[in-house]
């Protein structure tokens, strides 16, 4: 129970976070439209190369297992 209270809180906070870098590069007016796309693509990448990485990782981790224990 814990354990999921500290992940969606992590993952609140991540979003959050993502959410603010992409308000934040369209705030700035100064910017190009290819400045602004740049950032928001930067901070969307920032939100699931962590995810995709851990996923593989875990699928890893499991054929592993699989073909120790099988």
């Amino acid at each position: 129970m814990f354990f999921q209270f500290f992940v969606r809180k992590e993952y609140k906070e991540h979003f959050l976070y993502v959410c603010y870098k992409m308000n934040q590069s369209t705030i700035k007016l100064k910017k190009s439209k290819y400045d602004v796309f740049h950032e928001k693509l930067e901070a969307i990448y920032d939100f699931l190369i962590p995810w995709i990485l851990g996923i593989l990782i875990i699928l890893y981790v499991l054929i592993l297992l699989k073909e120790w224990l099988g």
